[in-house]
């Protein structure tokens, strides 16, 4: 059973947040769950995933955030941005190795 990792958008105003968003990588798929009252999801399968950015501004930097920029397969959703992200390195690395497993366990189902 792959493990589930989440990670949450960092945007604050004097202490509470501005947005309410969740990033997930299940084994399967990568998921942003967006929204307090209503909630907004949207989901790109891990095999979709084609290449990943980290990118970090000055601003970000200084306060540790980063944003991933994943191109995808997808034409429904061809870039999945994960915005503003503590730790956007290791979360990149996480998904790099769920992909990786993702692949892994695709290619023995077809043999």
């Amino acid at each position: 059973m792959p493990t589930t990792i989440s990670e949450k958008r960092r945007s604050r105003l004097f202490g509470l947040p501005l947005t309410l968003t969740h990033y997930v990588i299940d084994g399967e798929s990568l998921l942003e769950q967006t929204g307090l009252f209503s909630v907004t999801a949207k989901a790109v399968s891990l095999s979709h995933v084609r290449n990943m950015v980290v990118v970090q501004s000055a601003f970000q930097k200084l306060f540790g955030l980063s944003t991933i920029h994943v191109a995808t397969a997808d034409p429904a959703l061809p870039e999945f941005v994960v915005h503003s992200i503590r730790g956007g390195e290791a979360f990149a690395a996480a998904l790099q190795k769920a992909i990786d497993a993702a692949s892994c366990l695709r290619q023995s189902a077809t043999e």
